[in-house]
């Protein structure tokens, strides 16, 4: 897993090839890895903090959460409709979204976010571009923790052709 993100593997690090591929792939866009940053006890924070956030990003029940117009989680075309949030692994860096009436799902890949005040309500924050939606933010009532889903490639080339319009859904 470490050599395909392109993270040289050596005996100094082995607790590297513990984190989970979501941490992984943060950290790595952070540039925590870059410039032999991994080998620097400034960073042991970032690492340890970096494995303990999939245990706190994490939907123990489920968020219900309907949206008036379709929109994309990941590459999927959800229609409008009703949907729920599940974690099915709670080790594992994506999330189930499925419509209540079992006609539309799809799993999509999180990066866990940290607030300093708890969120207040669940709910589900959708970036706009012209006129496509696309799922962007989970959050969780009363958790610090949140999850930010990973953009896709589509919605990459929407960012840099139009501004986002952000807008946000309740849940439960």
């Amino acid at each position: 897993m470490i050599a395909r993100l392109g993270v040289k593997r050596c005996g100094a690090c082995p607790y590297l090839s513990g984190l989970p591929s979501g941490i992984l792939r943060a950290l790595q866009r952070t540039g925590a890895f870059s410039n032999r940053a991994y080998f620097i006890p400034e960073n042991a924070a970032v690492l340890t903090l970096g494995s303990a956030l999939p245990l706190m990003a994490q939907i123990e029940n489920s968020i219900d959460f309907t949206a008036s117009f379709p929109f994309y989680a990941g590459n999927e075309k959800m229609p409008a409709g009703s949907y729920q949030i599940t974690q099915p692994d709670m080790n594992a860096d994506h999330v189930l979204i499925q419509s209540k009436n079992g006609n539309s799902s799809a799993f999509v890949e999180f990066v866990p976010t940290f607030s300093e005040q708890p969120r207040e309500k669940s709910g589900v924050t959708f970036q706009k571009y012209g006129d496509v939606d696309y799922l962007s933010r989970i959050s969780i009532e009363g958790e610090n923790y949140g999850m930010k889903v990973d953009l896709t490639k589509a919605e990459q080339k929407a960012e840099s052709a139009t501004a986002a319009v952000e807008h946000s859904s309740p849940g439960n």
